[in-house]
């Protein structure tokens, strides 16, 4: 039932949807649900809201499968990986981290610089079937986490899209997306769905500390049904993963972008 008066948890929600550029229909589906939740904290209605939308799947990774970062180019995928392999190795979880991003100057090199510091060795694959060598040593299948580092692609260009399919299939990894905030909710959405359709299934969310508006965000998990895993608010290695659940997501939504420090919002859930 749609309320009779405007309330200002109507009010707050609204605006917050518009400030995001939240696609009408997605918005109206969050805001019928927060509204219906039995709490006048907006930050609860609303985190139960999303949670009802939307899956969070936090998990570092299966150790029974590779994981695999896919994405455009220049969205934060060696950095990520990086952060992925510090986060296991200062929490004692034994890891391997692979390359297969020869195009990229310097993508080897920069990941190299991290995995020397943390003591790992940096395995650099070829392509496909150089992959499957790789993943097929000895050292390798240990029952440690493994991170596979890919190369950006243009995800509407087939022959691209294409040679990333191959390593996927030959990695049997599970497939983890990573995009960008502040991009156009339709760009995003259109993006995330070509990923979705060759196994990506979980997307983790970089530059929320330069961006204000996630619209793009939401829409992109609801179009190509991706579970929420983790997101980047800061360069910094040392400052890790967050991990997204739906109370951070909500006060994220819900802030005043005057202020600073998105990071906050994250330690507020985590700590």
């Amino acid at each position: 039932p749609k309320p009779s008066k405007v309330t200002p948890q109507v009010e707050m929600l609204v605006q917050a949807m518009a400030y995001h550029g939240i696609p009408t229909l997605l918005a109206e589906r969050i805001c019928r649900s927060a509204l219906s939740a039995e709490t006048d904290d907006t930050t609860l209605a609303l985190a139960a809201s999303l949670d009802k939308h939307f899956d969070f799947s936090p998990k570092f990774s299966t150790r029974k499968k590779p994981l695999m970062l896919v994405g455009p180019p220049g969205v934060g995928k060696t950095m990520t990986i990086a952060k992925m392999a510090a986060s296991a190795t200062m929490g004692g979880r034994p890891v391997h981290v692979i390359t297969t991003d020869k195009s990229r100057a310097g993508a080897v090199d920069q990941l190299k610089a991290f995995t020397d510091i943390l003591k790992l060795k940096l395995w650099v694959s070829n392509g496909a079937e150089n992959l499957s060598e790789i993943l097929d040593k000895p050292e390798l299948n240990d029952g440690s986490h493994v991170l596979i580092d890919t190369g950006g692609i243009n995800c509407y260009e087939a022959s691209e899209l294409g040679a990333l399919t191959e390593q996927i299939v030959i990695g049997s990894s599970e497939i983890m997306v990573v995009l960008p905030a502040g991009t156009d909710a339709a760009e995003m959405s259109d993006t995330a769905e070509k990923f979705a359709a060759i196994g990506a299934n979980r997307m983790l969310v970089t530059r929320l500390d330069t961006t204000r508006r996630y619209g793009g965000v939401l829409s992109a998990a609801d179009k190509a049904n991706l579970s929420f895993s983790y997101a980047c608010v800061s360069p910094s290695v040392a400052s890790g993963l967050h991990v997204l659940t739906p109370v951070n997501l909500a006060r994220l939504i819900l802030r005043d972008p005057t202020q600073q420090g998105v990071s906050s919002e994250f330690d507020k859930v985590q700590k």
